[in-house]
């Protein structure tokens, strides 16, 4: 009797240094925040494409029971997830849905991986992986959760250092870099969007404009940021789509002038912080955007010389402009 196929992930590795994102959900609600991520991410990798549907309220409850919170209080935890980016705002304004492209892509590297040894156990025979799949024992099998797909890195930014070298398997063996992945190897067309990528994006007419505008900043940012081709693409498709932002001139502009200022230059590494929010609750792109305005009129009042002698003077008001005409009059070198 055939065994249930299997779905979803056993485990994930947890990165020792956590990203920007996850220590900021922590600054705003301590350990409750921690707990909510890991609960969550939990959840999520257990599914078949780590899409969790938390549009029921019974679920809801049942995963604010898990970090032992009041629903009202995983929401708002939640809310701050999607905010700092943890999750895609669209899928959970929308739906309720609780998507993340890092998560997605890892699951579908293992279900990649799983179809192969299935693949190759039809050909030949069970596999020691298929064997082990099924026995009911570890449910760790090589094909399934070990090399590369197995060892997931959280929903962390900073990818694990492996993955840049290319990653070994069971035997110690390197494996192929995955050039399709890799920014350098980008086709004059620009590059194929990740399917886990929303539908929103891949159909949309700011896509290949989201992607040109990441290679455009990668030739700005500093060299030691961590590049990230599609979430650099997605914060451009997200200022132009969802917030409306019309003109693109002024935004590059902005960007530009950011990176070249003494102070956001060494706060300001990668267009990740364009849509957060600062403590006034001001998306930093509004922030350079007023910046650089305020810089321009300085320079321009500072360049600006007086013309003539009333350059200096102050405006008049009326009772002045009065004795000045009165003066004009009582001078006969004015008469008519």
């Amino acid at each position: 009797m055939a065994r249930p196929t299997k779905t979803g992930m056993d485990y994930f590795p947890l990165d020792v240094a956590l990203s920007d994102e996850v220590e900021a959900v922590e600054a705003v609600h301590e350990n409750d925040g921690f707990a909510v991520i890991i609960k969550t991410w939990q959840a999520m990798y257990k599914t078949e494409d780590g899409r969790l549907d938390c549009s029921s309220v019974l679920w809801r409850k049942t995963l604010a029971k898990k970090s032992n919170l009041t629903e009202e209080k995983w929401l708002e935890i939640i809310a701050t997830c999607v905010e700092v980016g943890l999750f895609d705002r669209e899928s959970w304004e929308n739906d309720m849905m609780l998507v993340s492209s890092g998560v997605r892509k890892r699951i579908q590297k293992v279900a990649e991986e799983r179809q192969r040894w299935r693949k190759k156990g039809d050909k030949g025979g069970k596999t020691s992986g298929e064997s082990q799949e099924n026995d009911g024992g570890s449910n760790v099998i090589h094909g399934e959760n070990l090399g590369n797909p197995g060892v997931i890195y959280a929903d962390n930014p900073r990818d694990n250092p492996r993955d840049k070298g290319g990653n070994r398997n069971r035997k110690g063996n390197r494996k192929e870099e995955d050039k399709s992945s890799s920014p350098c190897n980008m086709s004059s067309q620009g590059p194929e969007p990740d399917k886990s990528l929303p539908a929103a994006f891949r159909e949309s007419s700011y896509r290949d404009e989201a992607y040109e505008f990441v290679e455009w900043f990668r030739t700005i940012a500093p060299e030691s940021v961590k590049f990230d081709r599609d979430k650099w693409a997605m914060v451009w498709y997200h200022l132009r789509s969802t917030d409306a932002r019309a003109d693109k001139e002024e935004l590059i502009r902005a960007i530009r002038w950011a990176r070249g200022d003494p102070f956001w230059s060494s706060n300001f590494h990668s267009p990740l912080k364009l849509r957060k929010r600062n403590d006034e609750g001001v998306m930093y792109i509004d922030v350079f955007i007023e910046k650089m305005r305020q810089s321009k009129q300085q320079q321009y009042a500072g360049s600006t010389k007086p013309n003539g002698r009333l350059g200096h003077q102050k405006p008049l008001d009326r009772s002045g402009a009065e004795r000045i005409a009165a003066k004009i009059a009582n001078d006969p070198r004015f008469e008519a």
